[in-house]
């Protein structure tokens, strides 16, 4: 397992005051993550491989012993973003059926490329027009990068942000890479190209926070609690 990688933003205020917390976080292993010779995407009925089920343990036990406490969960309906959800929330004895489903926050629909051969699907003519604008190419009957972002910050917006929180509450959303990949693009306002240098590892741990000036990026991509796993 590689060492974390964190990107940290300090900022003059201290943390002891200052509003709510989001935590977002990608699922465990899934049977399409060891399929990588498929293009993935909304296989929203995917479980979690015994390396998954260990990796979402090891999350809850990581909670377990930093006593985390959430004002509110919130999930992906896809059957990977679920289990690890319930796995690791109940480690720390949340009530799982407190927990908000949605299907606005599932993966990036590959549409008629589901689950066929990447290499069949990524020609060298295929990947050249994916680089010239790979924010606004989507596959047939499939999103892209953009449609994503819109629909998750919209669900974000609506259900957190509107929202009125106690001082420190910590709402937490378990989602999918490219999910978390475009609201962390969304919050930083970084170049669109940008967003798929962005490494999110499964059950890595994404945080930022609200202040008077407006979101800051706590840590990106912290998934230390699986060094020791397996």
């Amino acid at each position: 397992m590689g060492t974390v990688k964190t990107i940290a933003y300090s900022i003059t205020h201290s943390l002891n005051h200052l509003p709510m917390h989001l935590l977002l976080i990608r699922h465990a292993e899934s049977e399409t993550n060891i399929k990588s010779h498929l293009v993935g995407g909304q296989i929203n009925e995917a479980r979690l491989t015994d390396k998954g089920i260990k990796q979402a343990t090891a999350l809850g036990k990581r909670w377990q012993e930093e006593k985390r406490v959430f004002a509110k969960v919130h999930s992906s309906v896809a059957v990977r973003a679920a289990h690890t959800c319930q796995i690791a929330c109940n480690a720390i004895g949340i009530d799982l059926d407190s927990i908000q489903y949605t299907d606005t926050l599932v993966e990036i629909s590959q549409g008629e490329w589901t689950g066929k051969l990447r290499n069949e699907v990524y020609t060298p003519e295929t990947i050249a027009i994916i680089n010239e604008d790979a924010w606004h190419f989507k596959p047939l009957q499939g999103e892209s990068q953009r449609e994503v972002e819109e629909r998750v910050w919209a669900y974000l917006e609506t259900n957190i942000f509107s929202k009125t929180w106690k001082e420190q509450d910590v709402v937490a959303v378990f989602a999918h890479g490219i999910v978390i990949k475009t609201v962390i693009k969304h919050f930083l306002d970084s170049l669109p190209a940008m967003t798929w240098r962005i490494n999110i590892q499964n059950t890595a741990m994404t945080a930022f926070h609200l202040t008077e000036k407006g979101w800051f990026l706590e840590y990106i991509n912290d998934f230390s609690h699986l060094n020791t796993a397996y």
